[in-house]
């Protein structure tokens, strides 16, 4: 029953691994079976890199419609490289998608309030009084 048990465990885990694939080397099949790529991404992977391979990520962004970095960073997260390299977001990018996805900002402090300085006229008024 353990052996049973630890061969389909070892199937399941084998079967998650198979999904890694390289969109230089990767068959349409391979890629369709990555979660994001359907058969029109997979094709347009497939032709573009029949006229060159892809160099980086940033190639791939650039050369295949419909893929941005935010598509590109969830390929990555499910297996994908180019070039045997998994995606890094840029900096900004990444400021920029966090910036939609955080706490909304802390209520402004009040304004301090600032005592003007009497004018000439209300200090003459009040010498006046006294």
């Amino acid at each position: 029953m353990l052996k049973k048990l630890i061969l389909v465990l070892a199937c399941a885990l084998s079967f998650g691994l198979a999904q890694a694939a390289d969109v230089n080397s990767a068959s349409e099949a391979d890629l369709i079976a990555v979660k994001g790529i359907g058969p029109a991404k997979a094709k347009s992977i497939i032709e573009n890199r029949k006229k060159s391979p892809f160099k980086s990520w940033d190639d791939l962004i650039s050369r295949i419609p419909g893929i941005g970095e935010k598509t590109a960073l969830n390929m990555s997260k499910a297996g994908v490289t180019v070039g045997g390299q998994t995606y890094a977001m840029p900096a900004d990018a990444k400021k920029a998608a966090s910036a939609g996805k955080s706490a909304p900002a802390a209520p402004a402090a009040p304004a301090a309030k600032v005592k003007a300085a009497p004018t000439a006229a209300a200090s003459a008024s009040a010498s006046a009084k006294k």
